[in-house]
């Protein structure tokens, strides 16, 4: 049953056949304004002040959760990228109320993105997985992704109202929750994007409520915003303090708000100060960060800046490691000062690309009309998503790998959404004035409103066969390690080892290798197969059922009797 269940071991995929609206919007935009042109528009106030409540907020913020019932499925879902295993992992170990593990052999648990010696914990910077802890301790890891994505939705929506009207809050989140194609399926993941396009939204709506009302409390969410960001994705978090910070000095010398400055700056102080205690527990040193330790052991010219680090690997990489010299040393080879110009045109395309792709592809136009017409406020946010796309200028990657710029695809949602408000409206207002110019702005308001909401309504079954294409590119993608990890959980015994075995050249992005710490305590290992020298793991857990999985012939079975070592 199990060489039958890991034969459909492989990764496939089928093309986008949704017939979707937004390629249509402009013909809608159009069939809209010819058809109410010639009627008598009532008023749509009471709807807009539904609109405008909290409960409105709400509910968008619960919708957007909800659809991860179509795009997850679970709260139980497995990480399907290393960066995601690596993630969990170490919420893992914060939910077990410890900072690192300890291997027994460290070769054998070698993972991408994981250190092993001298302690066994992720190299990444902690504020992702503290994020997730609290899925953990339930039992629900999706749990916290699923409340970014319901969080950013609301905000996105909150944003939209506040910046131009609800119209455009409303129709700009419905753009964004359509948001579904094969590149862009990181909606929810694992990701600690989730969090940084949380926390940028979350920043900006208490920018803008602090510059209106000015309460002490709103600029310290912002400085929290970035705090977190920096203990997450710190070169994020430079490229939206930059602009935020600017905005901040300003308003603050404007009003000589210097004692909430001072407050806020302690609170982005008090996340700051985990990044020394995080280095400190995992690598014995306080100015060697786990992601230093990593790259100097595995990937040691990964690293910001141009050209490659020509420096020998500290440690053997694992086959699931081995390849990375390959796939992401090339991009720092090409990573020249020449090459910024190609870089950041080939990542623009990308990044475009990957939000007005098929289904929002008519909607370029309105974008560009709303980044040329857009109030202030979205011109701020524009440019932070500039600042964002120079910042990553300093770092190699390929430039279809869009992840990076998470946080810009918000910002594409309102500009659509305010280029077609403007279009719709300037179409009432002409056709208002030729009849009473006294009274041409409320109309062509009421105008624009009603086209808004038509536009919001016929966009539900397009969004809705979006999400669902989310769960079927999903659900291809998650096959070959839901199956594997079905058939590790489907092995006898209370206690086990799965050796993983690749051949020359396999293992290659396989993120097999993923274990649940403590590992003491740990069911089940899932370590690399190093041949003969498996005994020695075998003798350090002698009350462990050893089983091995052939990558190559994708099959399970008991590890052979003469590689035991005998009890």
């Amino acid at each position: 049953m199990i060489d039958q269940t890991l034969s459909w071991f492989s990764w496939r995929h089928s093309g986008d056949t949704t017939l979707v609206l937004y390629a249509l919007v402009p013909l809608v935009v159009g069939a809209l304004s010819l058809a109410l042109l010639r009627m008598r528009v009532p008023s749509l106030g009471g709807v807009e002040r539904v609109l405008s409540t909290r409960w409105a907020v709400l509910a968008v913020g619960v919708i957007s959760a909800l659809t991860f019932r179509h795009e997850w499925g679970s709260l139980r879902e497995l990480p399907l990228v290393h960066d995601e295993a690596a993630y969990i992992l170490q919420a893992r170990l914060f939910a077990a109320g410890k900072w690192t593990d300890s291997a027994p052999i460290p070769e054998f648990f070698e993972q991408p993105h994981v250190l092993v010696t001298p302690r066994f914990a992720e190299k990444y910077a902690p504020g992702n997985a503290l994020m997730l802890t609290p899925g953990i301790w339930l039992d629900r890891p999706g749990l916290m992704p699923v409340i970014m994505l319901g969080l950013a939705g609301a905000l996105i929506f909150v944003l939209g109202r506040r910046i131009v009207n609800v119209w455009v809050g409303i129709f700009a989140w419905m753009i964004w929750l359509g948001l579904a194609t094969e590149t862009t399926t990181f909606r929810p993941s694992y990701f600690s994007e989730m969090l940084t396009q949380a926390l940028w939204l979350c920043g900006w709506w208490a920018l803008l409520r602090w510059r209106d009302d000015r309460r002490a409390w709103q600029l310290m969410l912002v400085a929290a915003c970035i705090g977190w960001m920096a203990i997450t994705r710190p070169l994020t978090a430079v490229a939206f303090a930059l602009p935020v910070g600017a905005a901040v000095l300003f308003l603050v010398r404007q009003r000589r708000a210097w004692l909430p400055l001072v407050a806020a700056l302690a609170v982005g102080c008090a996340f700051l100060a985990v990044l020394p205690l995080w280095s400190a527990k995992t690598t014995g040193s306080w100015r060697v960060t786990p992601l230093m330790l990593y790259t100097d052991q595995y990937m040691p010219y990964d690293i910001p800046g141009f050209g490659q680090r020509e420096t020998p690997l500290l440690r053997e990489a694992s086959p699931e490691i081995a390849c990375f010299e390959q796939s992401y040393g090339s991009a720092h080879r090409g990573h020249v000062v020449a090459a910024i110009p190609r870089d950041l045109y080939a990542r623009t395309r990308e990044v475009i690309n990957a939000f007005f792709a098929d289904r929002r592809r008519g909607l370029i136009i309105f974008a560009v009309l709303g980044a040329l017409a857009s109030p202030m406020e979205l011109g701020f946010m524009v440019a932070t998503s500039v600042v964002l796309v120079l910042a990553y200028s300093t770092y190699a990657h390929n430039a279809d790998w869009t992840v990076y710029y998470l946080e810009t695809q918000p910002v594409c949602a309102l500009l659509a959404a305010a280029g077609v408000w403007l279009v719709i409206a300037a179409i009432g207002r002409r056709w208002r004035r030729t009849r009473d110019a006294a009274t041409s702005r409320e109309p062509g308001a009421r105008f624009a409103g009603w086209c808004m909401l038509a536009l919001s309504v016929l966009a539900i079954m397009p969004t809705r066969d979006a999400v669902r294409m989310v769960s079927h590119f999903k659900s291809i993608g998650d096959l070959p390690h839901r199956l594997f990890h079905q058939a590790v959980d489907s092995l006898p015994g209370a206690r086990k080892i799965v050796f993983v075995r690749y051949a020359a050249g396999e293992g290659c992005q396989q993120n097999l290798i993923q274990n649940s710490p403590p590992l003491a305590t740990a069911q089940t290992w899932i370590v690399n197969d190093r041949g003969v020298d498996d005994e020695r793991l075998l003798r350090a857990a002698p009350d462990r059922i050893p089983y091995l999985f052939d990558f190559a012939t994708k099959t399970m079975q008991p590890l052979p009797a003469y590689t035991i070592p005998a009890r």
